[in-house]
């Protein structure tokens, strides 16, 4: 991070489009310039996967070349930017890409949404005295401690396995995992919160009643030390009403709201996961010594990286139950 602070980069984000009689070639929106061309272009691609069991190893693996959008119309989004220091890539990366999707959501409200198709590519191109490299920017991954599925929990799945008949828990279910999928970011908070607020129904006041749905899932963070659900309303409320993207609230208030919405979304449809399944997706359900658990904990804060050429190594079929000496 040290050697790249200061560099200027240009981010680029592209999907396939539709033409449109009368377009234009170029335009500039909120500072990005989109470039309405054809196919294909050339980018770099990082593909990574991890290991299971302890110790975390993700194995890497780069692919120089990579040609994407060939025989379609495309458009090419750029961004000029400056690397920040002091700040992790990927919260640069995830700040350059806000704003270019703020940019091409006033394109397509000013001019037509077909020219944001399939997403075909996102890198940042690293500008030096040396010339310029392309730098992939691989999806936002969490490091997971070691989960064990048993005969019961895959039981419970038996309640679910038919269509589920309550539009309510369907609706939650997507939107749970839009948030999930998208990260600590403020639009996870905002995709929490509809998917509470439809669990919840709308005729009493949202902070109470989500409370006592947590309560009723048996979910009781005030011991934590994360933040309580009214002030997680709050943030909410500063992001859709006071456009707030950043906020130190976001992180763990991402922590807080996955596991209500998962939680209370568990109760609703009638599994038995919720009474003792792990709350936070950080937290292992391995069942170690003291001792084990903070070996396991020191692995997993401290993640091993693994690169290899041409593809990626075929993983080997999943333990049955991680341990310490597996």
């Amino acid at each position: 991070m040290d050697q790249l602070a200061g560099r200027d980069v240009l981010y680029r984000l592209a999907y396939t489009s539709n033409a449109v009689i009368g377009q234009p070639e170029n335009v500039r929106v909120h500072g990005v310039d989109f470039t309405f061309t054809q196919g294909p272009i050339e980018t770099m691609r990082v593909e990574m996967q991890q290991r299971i069991p302890p110790p975390l190893v993700w194995d890497k693996c780069m692919k120089s070349g990579v040609k994407v959008g060939e025989g379609r119309y495309v458009t090419l989004c750029t961004l000029e930017a400056q690397v920040q220091p002091n700040e992790p890539m990927w919260i640069q990366f995830r700040g350059w890409r806000d704003h270019v999707m703020s940019a091409a959501g006033l394109l397509v409200a000013t001019l037509d949404e077909r020219f944001f198709g399939e997403e075909i590519l996102e890198d940042v191109l690293v500008h030096s005295e040396e010339g310029t490299v392309v730098a992939n920017r691989v999806a936002w991954v969490r490091d997971y401690l070691p989960r064990a599925i048993g005969k019961h929990e895959l039981e419970t799945l038996g309640i679910i396995q038919d269509p589920v008949g309550d539009p309510i828990a369907t609706t939650a279910a997507r939107w749970y995992l839009k948030a999930a999928r998208a990260g600590p970011t403020a639009d996870a908070i905002v995709a929490f919160w509809i998917a509470l607020e439809a669990l919840g129904g709308v005729d009493r006041s949202n902070v109470r009643r989500v409370v006592e749905l947590m309560e009723d899932a048996g979910l009781d963070l005030t011991e934590s030390g994360l933040p309580d659900i009214g002030r997680l309303y709050g943030l909410r409320s500063a992001i859709v009403h006071d456009g707030v993207e950043v906020h130190p609230l976001i992180e763990e208030g991402f922590t807080v709201l996955e596991a209500a919405v998962r939680a209370i979304l568990r109760k609703r449809v009638g599994t038995e996961l919720w009474r003792f399944w792990p709350v936070f997706n950080a937290a292992p359900n391995v069942e170690l010594p003291p001792e084990g658990l903070a070996w396991l904990r020191h692995a997993y804060e401290n993640p091993i990286e693994e690169w290899h050429e041409g593809a990626l190594p075929t993983p080997p079929p999943p333990p049955d139950f991680p341990t310490a000496t597996s």
